[in-house]
């Protein structure tokens, strides 16, 4: 907190890390377990977290900054499933190394350069090329490629936005969300995957918009005024039996009891809120394999969860916003430009405000189930914006309405303006200030892309392993 970089580079909490889990990691732990990789690289925070990502996937990992050592472990006869090798090393780069193990060895080989490829000429030496940094989805993708022996893989990062998706996955999908902002964000986040989806604010709209348009895919938020998710659900299994839409839950309580509520409701996959797009795109594809039956989509039952009571009531953050939370708003800046991120920041300066005043009201009257939802709708909101104080102050008053709780709600309801007028003005300098450069160097001490791979040791190492990295740094 006494600086910037302590301030952004922040461990993220339980719950955050938890949020950011998806299905394939829980996958890989048993397609992967027991599979023993090397590694081959000169900088230290790479091997670490190599050797952190995969050991949460059950591997057995076996690391060295030294060429020399892993080829006289290779020569000495330790056995190995894979090998990663960084191409740029000093003395003995990577392409070296792998044409002296091919003396000894036919071990599976990766390459793992900042090119996104392997030198022209190699391709006889590795069974895959990978570019840093490194996305999991991407390993994960490459090592399955290689266990089941696939053709050569060349895996350049790919972007987080995928247009092409829409053409391979064709959908006609309807967005279900009774909060403005969450309306707006996946409809814009579903444009830059290739789908022009439509938009209902509750159970009782989604009804009536199936009667005059045929959907594939309904992303159906679970809490909602007049008609929520579940029954809405249950509505469409009494009246579609034949043909009905995939039914793809959004909530914010990333509960066990949640998903099989879901689960019991007839709802086939379920989404975390705040919305990771790369967890919608997963869904998406999870779809469109689910309509061409080309194999049966995971379903919402095996999907990694994360035990929290509702009871359980979450510490409030010293900072105003989160990085993690920030990343939705800038891919909008990204889709739509300027305006479509003004659009968002006027939102969150007036739809905000109106729901605190719901809250206001709620609290004078005593009305603990208004409060309640109200409680709900704005932590909602205030995630998609990474105002994470402003969210946890509404988690907290949803908490103390489904629980009957009266006692000490004047101390969650007074600083709730007060807390959305510091976010507004940190979200304002975040993404109205203009970025300067002195002397040809950035304003910022960090970039946001930077820190993902610190932010993804944090998803297996937890605290300790982000501060080691902290330390190595």
């Amino acid at each position: 907190r006494d600086n910037d970089y302590t301030r952004r580079a922040r461990v993220p909490s339980q719950d955050e890390i938890g949020s950011l889990y998806t299905s394939f990691y829980a996958n890989a732990s048993s397609q992967f377990k027991g599979r023993r990789l090397l590694v081959v690289d000169d900088n230290q925070t790479n091997r670490e977290i190599m050797r952190l990502r995969c050991e949460a996937w059950g591997m057995v990992v076996s690391a060295t900054e030294f060429p020399a050592q892993a080829l006289e472990w290779v020569r000495g006869g330790a056995t190995y499933d894979v090998a990663v090798l960084n191409i740029m090393m000093p003395e003995m780069d990577g392409i070296m190394l792998a044409r002296k193990i091919r003396e000894t060895s036919q071990l599976p080989l990766i390459a793992w350069t900042a090119l996104g490829r392997a030198d022209t000429g190699t391709e006889e030496l590795f069974r895959a090329s990978m570019h840093k940094p490194l996305r999991p989805s991407t390993f994960y993708d490459v090592l399955t490629a290689v266990f089941e022996n696939r053709a050569r893989v060349v895996a350049v990062q790919s972007p987080t936005f995928d247009k092409s998706l829409g053409k391979r996955y064709p959908l006609r999908i309807l967005v279900a969300d009774d909060v403005s902002v969450n309306q707006r964000m996946m409809l814009l986040m579903l444009e830059k995957l290739g789908y022009e989806a439509q938009a209902a604010g509750n159970g009782l709209e989604v009804l009536q918009m199936m009667q005059q348009t045929t959907y594939e895919v309904i992303l159906m938020d679970v809490n909602m005024p007049e008609m929520d998710g579940l029954e809405a659900t249950r509505r469409i299994h009494e009246i579609y039996a034949e043909g009905r839409p995939r039914i793809v839950a959004l909530t914010a309580n990333v509960t066990q009891p949640e998903r099989e509520m879901c689960l019991g409701a007839g709802m086939d996959d379920f989404l975390a809120k705040p919305i990771v797009t790369d967890h919608l795109r997963d869904a998406l594809v999870r779809a469109g394999e689910w309509k061409l039956g080309a194999r049966p989509a995971a379903p919402l039952a095996e999907v990694e969860s994360v035990s929290q009571p509702a009871s359980e009531w979450p510490e409030l953050p010293d900072e105003l916003l989160d990085l993690n939370g920030l990343q939705n708003v800038r891919q909008v800046a990204e889709i739509g430009g300027p305006e479509a991120l003004q659009s968002l920041l006027d939102l969150f300066a007036e739809e905000l405000p109106a729901v605190i005043g719901q809250i206001d009201e709620a609290h004078a009257k005593g009305d603990l189930a208004t409060l309640s939802a109200a409680g709900h709708k704005l932590r909602g909101s205030a995630a998609n914006f990474g105002a994470q104080r402003l969210a946890v102050l509404g988690q907290r008053l949803e908490n103390r309405g489904k629980e009957g709780q009266s006692l000490g709600l004047k101390e969650l309801v007074e600083p709730l303006r007060r807390e959305h007028a510091a976010a507004q003005q940190a979200l304002l300098k975040e993404f109205t200030t203009p970025p300067e450069e002195v002397d040809g160097l950035p304003a910022g001490p960090l970039d946001p892309n930077g820190l993902q791979n610190i932010h993804q040791v944090a998803e297996f190492g937890g605290r300790e392993a982000v501060q080691s990295l902290l330390d190595l740094f």
